[in-house]
């Protein structure tokens, strides 16, 4: 318990110190943790798009499957 108190009392001095540095932190943290999220999505993205594409060039144009 007396470890968490003293945890929590550095966190009071680095917050009257420098304002802005635990909301800096905390949003670096969580941009950092999403960022492989958004990766997977984007390649998820540009997947289907390209898979719709595919899709709808064999629709439209059966023909140049053998060429």
């Amino acid at each position: 318990m007396k470890n968490l108190k003293t945890v929590f009392a550095a966190f009071r001095e680095m917050h009257r110190l420098e304002k802005r540095l635990i909301p800096t932190a905390v949003t670096v943290a969580l941009v950092t943790a999403v960022m492989p999220f958004v990766n997977i999505w984007f390649t998820s993205k540009i997947i289907d798009l390209l898979d719709g594409g595919a899709r709808n060039e064999i629709t439209h144009h059966p023909c140049k499957l053998y060429k």
